[in-house]
């Protein structure tokens, strides 16, 4: 699952502009607005209302909502595949060393 974290609430605030008057302007509704600033939305919200808030504010997308992942599965997926390399680059620099002990022996 796929989380939007936003500051569409100070955002909005610091503009002095209502989530009625929000809404209105994005062509939803006041509790749509409520519920993205509360992060209380079942699903994240369209681009398109995304889009429509972010020019609202003559912003970029990215600069209000940003996405963070908070499924196990993935955090678990990441860290394995950082082990792996890790433990990858461990055996690499043993057989240099040994490599390289063998070399200086002969």
């Amino acid at each position: 699952m796929i989380k939007l974290k936003n500051c569409l609430r100070n955002l909005r605030r610091s503009k002095d502009v209502t989530q009625e008057e929000l809404a209105k302007a994005c062509g939803t509704t006041r509790q749509t607005i409520h519920a993205i600033e509360r992060e209380k939305l079942k699903t994240s919200p369209s681009y398109e209302l995304m889009l429509s808030i972010a020019n609202f504010f003559g912003k970029d997308v990215n600069e209000i909502f940003l996405q963070i992942m908070f499924d196990k599965y993935y955090i678990n997926v990441i860290q394995s595949v950082i082990l792996r390399r890790s433990a990858k680059r461990k055996l690499q620099s043993v057989k240099l060393t040994s490599q390289n002990s063998f070399c200086s022996q002969n």
